[in-house]
């Protein structure tokens, strides 16, 4: 048997390409056995096949050649050992992020499945919704440059979170119309931008606004973000009529957005206004 080989044959028997084996000549991780002074051919010993396999068998655990290069340097037992742990938190790290990720994915295919079966009829209902918390900024939001920038903002101040897909396919942000703003029947009615918050970032650039759970008036709206003042004539009309009183701030949370269609007719809103009997 052969004791060097050429770096095609090498190649063909780790299944990596020439230019690999060239690279990691390049670099110092892994010399030829020996270079033809006139040819410049490099030549193999079969015993370097091991160490391409382990080369290869540390790339797969996600080290980069650097490491790898110093770990032939430095190796002993327990630096072998520390690597196997280190690689080992990362891979629980990559796996606890797909796990959320799934988990993700699956709350926000049961929200668009919802979506599919819920009739968007200017029906009002009463329906208890549990405790939630937003942010938002001490300000009114007036036109479509304004939203984005909030929105931006927010979604920004928000970039620490687990959650990886915070927005798309999500009723997680909408407007906050003030309850004094309802009750004095202010025309146009402004609202601010609030998007969920989970309780897990510092906002200190944002305020906080905690929704109690309770018994909520809600109804559901197709059409532009800034034409609420029908809706919540609507809504209070029906308040009075029942013997209801508005509790707090209303809010008017996305339901169909762009995110998910392009159909400009599907966009739409459910408007959440807490009361409580008035007597």
């Amino acid at each position: 048997m052969k004791d060097i080989i050429s770096i095609t044959e090498m190649a063909q028997l780790r299944n990596v390409t020439t230019e690999t084996l060239r690279h990691y000549d390049r670099i110092d991780l892994l010399k030829p056995a020996y270079v033809d002074p006139k040819t410049g051919y490099r030549y193999y010993s079969v015993t370097q096949y091991e160490k391409i396999g382990t080369i290869k068998e540390l790339k797969n655990l996600g080290m980069s050649l650097a490491e790898i290069k110093d770990f032939f340097q430095n190796r002993t037992v327990e630096t072998s050992r520390e690597i196997l742990t280190e690689q080992k938190r990362r891979i629980d790290q990559q796996i606890e992020s797909l796990i959320n990720l799934r988990r993700e994915v699956n709350e926000k295919i049961d929200f668009l499945d919802t979506i599919r079966t819920v009739d968007l009829d200017d029906k009002i209902r009463t329906r208890h919704i549990d405790a939630r918390r937003y942010v938002y900024f001490e300000r009114n939001v007036s036109n479509e440059v304004e939203l984005s920038y909030d929105s931006v903002q927010l979604e920004e101040s928000l970039n620490k979170s687990k959650k990886q897909m915070p927005i798309f396919a999500t009723n997680r942000y909408g407007g906050l119309i003030d309850k004094n703003d309802v009750l004095t029947n202010k025309d146009p009615l402004p609202a601010k931008m609030i998007i969920r918050y989970d309780g897990e970032e510092d906002v200190k650039a944002c305020k906080i606004i905690d929704i109690p759970a309770g018994n909520f008036v809600c109804l559901y709206y197709i059409g532009a973000f800034w034409n609420r003042n029908k809706s919540i004539k609507q809504i209070m009309h029906y308040i009075k009529e029942n013997n209801l009183k508005l509790t707090g701030n209303i809010l008017q949370m996305q339901w169909v957005d762009f995110t998910i269609t392009d159909n400009i007719n599907d966009i739409s809103y459910e408007f959440q206004a807490p009361v409580a009997p008035l007597f």
